[in-house]
């Protein structure tokens, strides 16, 4: 039978655990490399196969950076000025993941020369490379298959670069269609990567009605600005709105607060 192969990336980003269409399970979802006295000490990864198929899983590289929407865009591996797979070693490359069981393999970053002083990542990509041999012991009828990656990010950290800093750069009120939003762009003006959570808060300068919007997880890699979009409920009311922006990056960052007056329509 003639399949047509369809391939699905599954990036690791807030969960401890991740899960495919497959089934197979990688943990942990990020390795942090902190060098200790010149050195960086391996790490090891879990595959998991809790499915009734076997499973062979191979390890490769790939270079990311994200764009002025926050989506990540994918290179080949070195292809980035701070890419850290050149210097990426994983053993085994190739596991064999027997139904039911798991396997680790060992994660080590050995440069083979100085490095300039700044945040090296990459993300480790796990790619399932027997799908055919899985869609048939599934019995999969249709023409289609799935080939499936998960992604583990990779942060190499120098002794020396410690610093953490963000800045709200705009808020703006935007409507597209029938929607309503408010647009913030966030600048990580620091040398380390940032989890922040971006809090939005609205005052009608009329009734002085309070409105507080669902937090957004808000991650960024040093010299990055982000366009953080804050979609409005459906029924707020139109007005003349304080907007507070609130930027929460930690206890070691200082708050960001940003306001802007603002209509509503």
């Amino acid at each position: 039978m003639k399949y047509a192969s369809f391939f699905c990336l599954l990036l690791c980003l807030l969960a401890g655990q991740l899960r495919a269409q497959s089934g197979f399970q990688v943990e942990p979802p990020k390795l942090f490399f902190d060098e200790q006295n010149g050195k960086l000490t391996p790490m090891r990864i879990k595959l998991t196969n809790p499915t009734k198929v076997r499973m062979v899983i191979r390890a490769s590289c790939a270079d990311w950076r994200r764009d002025s929407l926050g989506e990540k865009q994918f290179f080949a591996a070195g292809k980035l000025p701070n890419s850290c797979c050149p210097y990426l070693n994983v053993q085994p490359e190739t596991v064999e993941l027997l139904p039911g069981g798991e396997q680790t393999m060992l994660v080590s970053l050995n440069p083979d020369k100085p490095l300039p002083a700044q945040l090296h990542n990459g993300m480790l990509m796990l790619s399932q490379i027997n799908e055919r041999e899985i869609a048939e012991a599934q019995g999969v009828k249709s023409g289609f298959i799935f080939k499936v990656q998960l992604g583990v990010h990779l942060y190499h950290t120098p002794r020396n670069v410690t610093q953490k800093m963000i800045a709200i750069d705009t808020v703006a009120f935007a409507k597209t269609n029938a929607d309503r939003l408010v647009r913030v762009r966030v600048n990580n003006t620091g040398s380390l990567q940032l989890e922040s959570q971006m809090r939005v808060e609205l005052t009608n300068m009329k009734t002085a009605e309070e409105v507080k919007l669902e937090p957004i997880t808000v991650n960024s890699m040093p010299g990055e600005r982000i366009w953080v979009r804050a979609p409005l409920p459906a029924k707020l009311p139109a007005g003349r709105y304080l907007v507070i922006t609130i930027i929460d990056s930690g206890p070691d960052v200082p708050l960001q607060v940003a306001e802007l007056e603002t209509d509503m329509q």
